[in-house]
């Protein structure tokens, strides 16, 4: 090999291993999270197993390669704003925000680093992103617009139903309040229709992981759901004297006897 081959391999060599000594260094790191709620931790437990049980299956696991800083408000807003200061102050490398008053909190706190909405009704109309399509700015996720959900709860109620002259149905975009509706099923009410909650936290740590990986927040698509749960509560309908039609039970999610 004459001196100018010499040259040009090490040269050659220089440039791969610039990379993988890159990404050797982005292995090692430990990489900060910040996670913001309006909720208590109490009532977040599901949701947050869900989040860290996605993390851990893409390679995300605490104390080894993951600090994860949860901030819940208790339904303060006063300390919400605080504490989408205080991760800021941190210098966390994104920001996991829950529900619009939680995603607001901090997009004012930062424009620099990544926003994950974990759920929100409108995004476009909240000015948190540009468009579903193309976000722009620090801020991507997922909403909670998947449809009209109580349309379609009102047909599963009469054909549970059919002779029913009157019927009230609560429905809200908002998590927090789907969540409530779900658990009064659980409580003893007859039936809830909404997205499954759970699957925006599995969700928005494959946001994290793309975040984390170099990919742009404004140049993610906000995703909007694709699973709805139908939950009955047979006991309920018994007590009521309703005889819930067969097809309707092989449709439901979770039936509770």
């Amino acid at each position: 090999m004459n001196r100018r081959e010499s040259i040009i391999a090490v040269v050659a060599l220089g440039a791969a291993a610039g990379p993988i000594a890159s990404f050797a260094q982005q292995q090692g790191k430990v990489w900060r999270v910040g996670f913001l709620s309006l909720s208590s931790a109490s009532e977040s437990v599901q949701n947050t197993a869900a989040f860290l049980k996605a993390l851990r299956e893409l390679g995300y696991i605490e104390g080894k390669n993951l600090v994860v800083e949860w901030r819940f408000a208790e339904g303060s807003f006063e300390r919400l704003t605080g504490q989408a200061a205080d991760l800021v102050q941190l210098k966390v490398d994104v920001i996991v925000a829950v529900a619009s008053a939680a995603i607001g909190a901090a997009q004012k706190a930062t424009t620099t680093i990544p926003i994950v909405m974990a759920t929100t009704s409108d995004p476009v109309g909240s000015g948190f992103v540009k468009s579903l399509a193309r976000p722009g700015g620090n801020i991507a996720g997922l909403s909670n617009m998947g449809g009209d959900t109580g349309a379609k709860l009102l047909d599963l109620l009469l054909t549970a139903v059919p002779k029913v002259s009157r019927v009230g149905v609560l429905v809200t975009p908002t998590s927090t309040t789907y969540r409530a509706i779900s658990e009064s099923v659980q409580a003893g009410g007859l039936m809830s229709y909404g997205y499954k909650i759970t699957e925006n936290y599995l969700r928005a740590a494959s946001y994290v992981d793309k975040i984390l990986k170099g990919a742009k927040p404004g140049d993610l698509p906000v995703e909007q759901p694709t699973t709805l749960e139908l939950v009955i509560n047979l006991k309920t309908a018994k007590a009521l004297g309703i005889t819930i039609p067969q097809s309707l039970l092989l449709r439901a999610d979770e039936v509770i006897q």
